[in-house]
């Protein structure tokens, strides 16, 4: 179901998730730079999406937050919230993951049509 609706949203080659060289599985990541409300212990903090794909984003700044986080994502232009747990900080942000695929893809597809519409 879910590679079915990643092939839909333009996401996926129909593959399924790909290997990097680390080992890591994961879904193709797409760049983009969209703004996002990240809600984490009830603060809301403004955020952009750096980079995303069905199963996570990379949101920018981190605002303090620690790996370990658990949040939601909200998508002001639209009604639709993605619970995470952040699982990566950097400096230059924080590496979350969605906690369902399903939603994260559709999130990872409204991220995609915003950019192609913004570029």
């Amino acid at each position: 179901m879910l590679k079915g609706l990643l092939a839909r949203l333009g996401l996926s080659n129909g593959s399924g998730p790909a290997e990097d060289a680390g080992g890591r599985r994961g879904f193709e990541r797409r760049s983009v730079a969209l703004p996002v409300i990240l809600r984490v212990d009830g603060a809301a903090h403004e955020c952009r999406i750096a980079d995303v794909s069905a199963t996570g984003a990379f949101l920018a700044p981190h605002h303090g937050i620690d790996t370990g986080a658990r949040g939601v994502l909200e998508l002001p232009a639209v009604s639709i919230r993605a619970e995470l747990t952040v699982v990566r900080r950097t400096d230059e942000g924080l590496g979350v993951a969605f906690e369902n695929d399903a939603v994260g893809a559709i999130v990872a597809g409204w991220a995609r049509g915003q950019s192609t519409q913004a570029g």
